[in-house]
């Protein structure tokens, strides 16, 4: 006989994200075996587009995906949805594990992992959220919403900005470490929502995008009335590039009356 707590967490509604089928598979097969409804998808789009139609208790997502980074769609997902999310992944680390957790992971399971160990895993998360939880009401993101298509690739470079002098200076930006490493070798410490937002910037080039668009890829919701958070943000990146004399490289623009602009030329590493 089951337990009262144990019985508390079947026939939860799960979704396991991983671009890696036989693995996702895997995952879904152990957990439907314990009663569990397992949905899978391959995508941080693909996830998105579930949990706008389905009613969803709890995303196991891989930290490494093909159009997004795990942290960042875990950061989206948090603010749009109250679902329990475990992030699994090779990322070991301490500091990786703390910026998990801040960006709305609620557990953090090391690759390689045992399926007992996930388990284990799940049902806590789903007991500490207990009873199942419901979509935040008014907090989907309005359509459209696309997650910014990305490579695969883990880095970028980028020159400096319109009025950097030369040209052609190089700055790395490392999608997975979360680094931005200056043209001389300086890596800039940023705080984990700042780097998100450069992200989004670098990712789109040449793109003139709304504060209300920026807001949405950003936190995943609305801007408010006389909000500042971005410009906020910006100024902080702006004075970080500012403390390595590298003011005339920043890459982010503003476009009166239009929006903000990434100015540098974006290439794959």
């Amino acid at each position: 006989m089951l337990h009262t707590a144990e019985m508390a967490v079947k026939n939860h509604n799960i979704v396991v994200v991983d671009d890696d089928i036989d693995m996702r598979d895997t995952v879904k097969a152990y957990l439907a075996q314990e009663d569990f409804s397992v949905a899978g998808v391959g995508t941080g789009q693909e996830l998105w587009e579930y949990l706008a139609v389905n009613q969803v208790d709890l995303v196991i997502l891989d930290g490494r995906l093909p159009d997004i980074d795990g942290f960042q769609l875990t950061q989206h997902v948090s603010s749009a949805y109250d679902v329990g999310i475990v992030v699994v992944t090779a990322r070991s680390s301490v500091e990786d594990r703390i910026v998990g957790l801040e960006m709305g992971a609620d557990d953090y399971v090391i690759k390689p992992f045992s399926n007992r160990e996930l388990l284990a895993r799940v049902r806590s998360v789903l007991r500490r959220r207990s009873p199942p939880p419901r979509a935040k009401t008014g907090t989907r993101l309005p359509a459209p919403f696309l997650i910014p298509a990305q490579s695969p690739s883990r880095k970028l470079s980028f020159g400096g900005g319109a009025h950097a002098e030369p040209q052609n200076v190089n700055w790395s930006l490392d999608k997975l470490k979360r680094d931005l490493i200056s043209p001389r070798g300086q890596k800039l410490a940023l705080a984990a929502g700042d780097f998100d937002l450069l992200l989004i910037f670098a990712e789109n080039p040449g793109v003139t995008m709304t504060r209300q668009s920026i807001m949405r890829n950003w936190k995943g919701r609305d801007l408010n009335d006389e909000e500042r958070t971005i410009d906020m943000a910006i100024h902080r990146l702006k004075k970080k590039f500012a403390e390595i004399g590298a003011a005339d490289e920043f890459f982010i623009q503003t476009i009166r009356a239009r929006g903000l602009l990434c100015s540098a030329k974006i290439s794959i590493i």
